[in-house]
């Protein structure tokens, strides 16, 4: 039965065991035989095919404009999938550093980070398992904090003032030049002097 198994050997299982005979034909010149060989194609498990149908329903939502290639916030991994109740699926990422188990996203500074999660979907002894590939974003806005904060400078009055030695006034900024958006502010644990 070329359903269950096809001439190149490739075997797709049923609901329902298969016998199925393979004939082998060998040629040398004129001369040819064959050879019969019978095999039995076992249905496939009730539960490992539940298993499978969940896994190609199982999808990974976002929040509003993310997406598998620009991922900015959580992400939600399902612990079951619609019409598949008793299959329960835990999650693994390979960079946890980046995003957790739980999908929690902790965006990286220096660069966009690719994260493989695997799913695993389990169904009594049967279990299946269907990664996804997400790319998190760097998150811009520390890495302008942390360059803003580098740069960062108070300005003495006095032109001899310096860190260990203030005579006058200081000049705080409000801003750091170069960083649009980035606000300065200031506070004082002594403001008796």
């Amino acid at each position: 039965e070329p359903k269950a198994v096809a001439s190149d050997g490739t075997v797709t299982r049923s609901h329902a065991d298969k016998k199925v005979t393979l004939t082998a034909t060998l040629k040398k010149n004129a001369e040819a035989d064959k050879k019969a060989f019978t095999v039995t194609v076992l249905k496939t498990n009730a539960a490992v095919q539940e298993a499978e149908k969940a896994k190609e329903k199982l999808e990974i939502s976002y929040v509003s404009g993310d997406s598998k290639d620009a991922v900015t916030q959580d992400l939600t991994l399902p612990a079951t999938v619609s019409g598949f109740t008793d299959v329960s699926i835990t999650w693994k990422s390979d960079k946890p550093e980046t995003v957790k188990d739980d999908g929690t996203v902790i965006r990286p500074v220096e660069a966009d980070i690719q994260v493989t999660l695997t799913a695993t979907l389990t169904k009594g002894q049967a279990t299946k398992q269907k990664t996804f590939t997400v790319t998190v974003l760097r998150d811009q806005d520390i890495a302008d904090l942390e360059s803003a904060l580098k740069k960062l400078k108070i300005g003495y009055k006095n032109q001899w003032d310096k860190e260990r030695c203030v005579t006058g006034d200081l000049m705080l900024p409000d801003k750091v030049d170069g960083f649009t958006g980035v606000a300065v502010t200031w506070e004082s644990n002594n403001t008796d002097i």
